[in-house]
């Protein structure tokens, strides 16, 4: 996936994990995360951590579409984490929520793409909230366009299928009000939250990135591992 070491610095390798990463995937992060927690910090911590995990160890990757699964994979790690916390401290002393996601139908989509297997869900979303083609979905994925095309259009009919035993009142959805509650993703997700996350991220790895790697080493790298012999 990547140039090799002896002809790029390790900085700049984490320079492109960070452009590609954040150019793509940060506000999927942000919607992966709400299988967690509908918490606006908690979410950006996850976020943050996920990014700042996923760009150190990107590296290690041997294929470009290894990238979304392993993200998939961060993001339920960490989120599991945070949700054990959040459930500790909730009883120790109950707090009211900052709510991220706020409208039932939209909470109810969330939940849906969150019940789908990741290369699907990962699919839909690049393809209606990112507006990515099937062109580039494809590069990212390493499939051809024919199959994305094909994958996308049965993805959209599981989610319609899936939304529909969330909510009784969404059994008269058609597959055209599902793209459309696809494409309000895009405002609701917003730029100005992915735009804190980004400049968060970056901060904290232009500042911290060696030093966690160093004191975390251990703990990267058993998730990373963990994941890729899963």
């Amino acid at each position: 996936m990547w140039p090799e070491e002896d002809k790029i610095s390790i900085n700049e390798v984490k320079l492109i994990s960070y452009s590609v990463v954040m150019s793509t995937y940060l506000r999927y992060i942000l919607l992966r995360s709400t299988k967690f927690t509908n918490d606006i910090n908690q979410i950006q911590y996850i976020a943050v951590y996920t990014l700042v995990t996923v760009c150190i160890l990107t590296e290690k990757l041997e294929k470009i579409s290894q990238l979304g699964l392993f993200i998939d994979s961060m993001i339920d790690s960490i989120g599991m984490d945070i949700k054990h916390k959040e459930v500790l401290v909730e009883k120790q002393s109950p707090t009211k929520l900052s709510k991220f996601l706020k409208d039932r139908a939209i909470l109810d989509l969330a939940k849906g793409l969150n019940m789908l297997d990741g290369f699907t869900r990962q699919v839909l979303f690049l393809n209606h909230v990112e507006m990515m083609s099937t062109k580039e979905i494809g590069f990212f994925y390493e499939k051809p366009v024919c199959q994305i095309r094909q994958n996308i259009i049965a993805g959209e009919k599981r989610l319609k299928r899936t939304l529909r035993k969330i909510q009784p009142v969404n059994l008269g959805l058609l597959h055209q009000d599902v793209c459309l509650l696809l494409c309000d993703l895009d405002e609701v997700l917003g730029d100005n939250l992915s735009a804190k996350i980004a400049k968060t991220t970056l901060n904290y790895l232009a500042k911290n990135a060696d030093e966690m790697l160093s004191t975390c080493e251990f703990e990267l790298r058993s998730m990373f591992w963990s994941w890729k012999l899963n």
